[in-house]
C-alpha cells in the first residue's frame, strides 16, 4: 500500500491544535505537589469528618480524588496535541475539581462555627496559592479557576450578608473584592514574567546552538585544511623529487593524511548519530581482552589497564569496532588525565533490567564544574593545545544513541572522573 505524505489523516491542521505538553508537564500521578495536595485534603476531609460528626467533606474529598484521577488519566490517554473542541473538554473535566474545592471551601466558611470557617479561609487561600504558582505559568484554563475564585468569593459573602448582615459584610465584601482583583493581576503579573523568560530562554537556545555550530564548523574546517595541506604539499614535492625512496616516503605522508581524514570523517559520522554500523553480539570478556593487548603500547609503562567485570558472561549487540574506538578513546582519556601514572578502571555492572553498564574510572586531574556541561561538545577539550580534538566524548554520545544506549560523567577536580556506558538489554 502506498504510503501517504503530508500530514496525518486525522491530524488537526497547522495551528489549529491545542498543545497539551503544559498540562501533562504538571498533572500526573508522579508529582509531589499532587501527591502532597491529596494529602492534605485527605488529613482535612477526616479531621471535619471527626470533629464535626459531618460526612460532606468526606463525600466531597472522595469526589475530588475521583474527579481528579479520571481528569490526569484522559489528559494522559491523548496526544501532545488535540482538536481544540478536545482541549477545551479537558479544561472542563479539569475544572471539575476546582469547583470541588471552592464548594467545599464555601461549605465549611458557612458552619456556625469559627474554627471551620477558618478551615475554609485556609483552603481557600492554600489553592489559590497553588493556582499562582503552578497553573499560571502554564496558561491552560487559568481563567476558569481565577473565575471560580471569584465566585467562591462572593459566595462567601453573600453567606456572611445571610448570617449577619449590615456593615460588617460590606466591609467583608470589600475585602474579598480587593483580594480577588489583586489575586487576578498576581497571575497575569506571573503570566508575563514566563512570557518573557520563555523569550529570553529561547533566545539563550539559539545563541548556543549557534556558538556550537560554529565551533564545529571551525573546528572540522581547521582539521580538514590541515589534512589537506599535507595531502596537497606530500603530492607537489612527489612531482619535484626523483629519488624512488623519498617519492615514496611522500606518498606515504599524503596516504596517511587522507587516511586521518576518513577517520575524522568517521568521527563526525558517530557525532551526528550517521554512522553505518554493523551490529552484533559481541562478549565483554573478550573486548576486555582485547582492549588489554591493544592500550598496553599506548599507555606505556607508568600507566596500566585494570579490569573488572561480572563473572557472569556478558553480552551487548553493538558494533564492535565502534565499541573498541569509544573506549580505547575514553581510556586515553583517563591516561592524559593522570600525567603521573596510575590505574584506569575498566568495570562492568547488570543492570535491574538486565542492561550492561560499563564504567571507564581514573584518579585524575578531574573536569571543573563550569565545564561540566560542555565536555560532550564537539571540539571542546580541557586538554592542552594539541593534546585532543575535542571529538572524542562527541563521538562516544552519538555512537551511544545511535545503539540505543546513553552515555554519563561524573567528575570531581582532583579526584577523577567516571565515564558510563549504558547498553540496552538485550532482546
Amino acid at each position: 500500500m502506498a504510503s501517504k505524505s503530508g500530514p496525518q489523516a486525522g491530524a488537526p491542521p497547522p495551528g489549529a491544535g491545542y498543545d497539551l505538553t503544559g498540562l501533562k508537564a504538571i498533572d500526573h500521578f508522579k508529582s509531589r505537589e499532587l501527591r502532597l495536595r491529596l494529602l492534605m485534603l485527605a488529613t482535612m476531609a477526616i479531621s471535619v469528618g471527626i470533629y464535626y460528626d459531618d460526612p460532606v467533606f468526606l463525600v466531597a474529598y472522595i469526589a475530588y480524588v475521583l474527579s481528579l484521577c479520571g481528569y490526569v488519566v484522559l489528559l494522559h490517554r491523548q496526544p501532545d496535541e488535540v482538536p481544540r473542541r478536545v482541549g477545551h473538554l479537558l479544561n472542563a473535566v479539569g475544572l471539575v475539581s476546582v469547583l470541588i474545592v471552592q464548594a467545599t471551601c464555601v461549605y465549611l466558611f458557612a458552619f456556625e462555627n469559627h474554627i471551620a470557617q477558618l478551615l475554609g479561609l485556609f483552603l481557600y487561600f492554600v489553592s489559590s496559592l497553588n493556582t499562582v504558582t503552578v497553573r499560571a505559568v502554564r496558561r491552560t484554563y487559568l481563567f476558569g479557576e481565577v473565575t471560580s475564585y471569584g465566585v467562591a468569593a462572593a459566595a462567601m459573602v453573600l453567606v456572611e450578608y445571610l448570617r449577619h448582615g449590615g456593615s460588617e459584610s460590606l466591609l467583608l465584601g470589600l475585602a474579598f473584592v480587593t483580594h480577588s482583583i489583586y489575586f487576578a493581576f498576581t497571575v497575569y503579573g506571573i503570566q508575563r514574567f514566563q512570557r518573557r523568560l520563555d523569550a529570553a530562554r529561547e533566545g539563550e537556545h539559539a545563541a548556543e546552538r549557534q556558538r556550537a555550530i560554529g565551533q564545529l564548523t571551525g573546528g572540522v574546517a581547521h582539521d580538514f585544511n590541515n589534512l589537506l595541506t599535507a595531502v596537497i604539499g606530500n603530492l607537489q614535492l612527489h612531482r619535484e623529487v626523483e629519488g624512488p625512496e623519498e617519492r615514496a616516503a611522500l606518498l606515504a605522508q599524503a596516504e596517511a593524511a587522507a587516511q586521518k581524514g576518513a577517520a575524522l570523517t568517521g568521527q563526525l559520522l558517530a557525532l551526528s548519530r550517521q554512522s553505518q554500523l554493523t551490529p552484533e553480539t559481541v562478549d565483554t570478556d573478550r573486548i576486555a581482552r582485547d582492549l588489554a593487548r591493544m592500550v598496553e603500547s599506548l599507555l606505556g609503562p607508568r600507566h596500566r589497564l585494570v579490569t573488572d567485570l561480572p563473572d557472569t558472561p556478558s553480552q551487548v549487540r553493538v558494533d564492535a569496532g565502534m565499541l573498541q574506538n569509544v573506549l580505547i578513546n575514553l581510556i586515553l582519556n583517563a591516561r592524559d588525565a593522570m600525567p603521573g601514572g596510575g590505574d584506569i578502571r575498566l568495570t562492568g555492572e547488570i543492570d535491574v533490567d538486565g542492561g550492561l553498564t560499563l564504567t571507564i574510572s581514573d584518579r585524575g586531574t578531574g573536569i571543573l564544574p563550569q565545564h561540566i556541561d560542555r565536555v560532550f561538545e564537539p571540539y571542546f577539550t580541557t586538554k592542552p593545545v594539541g593534546q585532543g580534538s575535542g571529538l572524542g566524548l562527541s563521538m562516544a554520545r552519538g555512537f551511544m544513541e545511535q545503539s540505543g544506549g546513553t552515555v554519563e560523567l561524573d567528575s570531581r577536580p582532583g579526584l577523577g572522573t567516571d565515564v558510563r556506558l549504558r547498553f540496552a538489554p538485550q532482546t
